[in-house]
């Protein structure tokens, strides 16, 4: 009889059996235990549950309707949970969760007995710390470590919808960098198999963009408006240099005069050089030296842009790293210097 009283005075929230309370609460109601079992048990299920608490017009600050507040000095091998479901027996036909938070009668949190959980946002915790997806060691196939998607995305005319979006907003300064997608992955061992940083696929063509572990990248189809770039020049489908995408540097250049400039405007398929003191001299070759990646050699176009009426020019490629230049009077067809300061522009194609 002591017990039974001192259970009821401890509890004022709580219905046991099938003998519901739920006065207003104005402080915690606090669930404690032994380490030989739980203070609370109950014989009979209700449709609110074995165990029920509630409360109505709660005005007290701070409120937990239920904490779980245990203090730990273990030793060994002992382990603890603080909270455990452990669900046994046969399952009907509706909804089975082990868990569903909701507010107002709307599901905010829930996972289902087969461990799927689903909910309405998922935020960083406090601070700004990082969402941290930890995995045991995975044996064999696995569909992935964190799966997005399993299910039907349906949407009306005009529906847009995004499976996975990245929207950070940066307010930086100084040398602050950042990088909103990163996959940094350790290889201790890998196995013979493809291994790839990125898959993109169909459920028709699963591989129709993929970056290996080595830096390859695999597409069907690529296009971009302003240009393929590698190693600072354009690409033809064979790998191929097809036109030249960056300025020669100013210390490829020769017979140009001390100074010579060069620079690159709106269409990186072009380049621009000033002659420095000295200029072009009369019948010599000026010579540029050309990025590396052409396998034959050069196709080059030159316009004298100071003296266009006065002044042609003649480009053609020695090698496949470089091009030699030389000026001609537009009328005479003669050999002829070139004067410090002039503007010529260039293009120039592999082949």
């Amino acid at each position: 009889m002591k017990k039974l009283l001192t259970l009821l005075l401890i509890l004022p929230a709580l219905a046991i059996a099938d003998v519901q309370v739920a006065p207003v609460l104005v402080s915690p109601t606090i669930i404690g235990g032994t380490s030989t079992g739980a203070a609370i048990s109950a014989a009979t299920v209700t449709s609110s549950g074995p165990i029920t608490s509630g409360g109505s017009g709660i005005t007290t600050n701070n409120y937990n309707a239920l904490a779980l507040t245990p203090s730990y000095t273990t030793t060994g091998t002992n382990a603890s949970t603080d909270f455990l479901i452990n669900r046994t027996g046969t399952n009907g036909s509706g909804a089975q969760n082990l868990m569903d938070l909701q507010v107002g009668g709307s599901s905010q949190f829930k996972v289902s007995n087969t461990g799927i959980a689903r909910f309405n946002n998922f935020s960083s915790p406090s601070g700004g710390g990082p969402i941290t997806v930890n995995s045991d060691y995975f044996s064999g196939s696995i569909t992935g470590a964190v799966l997005v998607g399993s299910g039907n995305y349906s949407g009306g005319s005009g529906a847009a919808q995004t499976v996975v979006n990245i929207r950070p907003t940066y307010v930086q300064s100084g040398t602050a960098s950042a990088t909103d997608l990163q996959i940094y992955r350790t290889e201790t061992s890998v196995g013979s198999g493809p291994q790839y940083l990125i898959e993109a696929g169909t459920s028709v063509n699963p591989t129709l963009f993929t970056v290996t572990n080595g830096g390859a990248v695999s597409a069907s189809y690529i296009r971009s408006w302003g240009g393929i770039v590698f190693n600072s020049t354009l690409l033809d489908s064979s790998s191929h240099v097809i036109i030249i995408s960056t300025a020669p540097l100013s210390g490829g250049l020769t017979n140009f005069g001390t100074g010579a400039t060069v620079s690159v405007g709106t269409n990186s398929a072009a380049f621009q050089i000033t002659t420095g003191t000295g200029g072009i001299p009369i019948s010599t070759a000026a010579t540029i030296t050309m990025p590396t990646g052409a396998t034959t050699g050069w196709i080059v176009n030159a316009t004298d842009v100071t003296n266009n009426a006065t002044t042609v020019f003649s480009a053609y490629s020695t090698s496949t790293t470089n091009v030699n230049v030389y000026a001609y009077s537009r009328t005479t067809g003669a050999s002829v210097a070139v004067p410090a300061g002039e503007v010529i522009r260039f293009s120039a194609t592999a082949f």
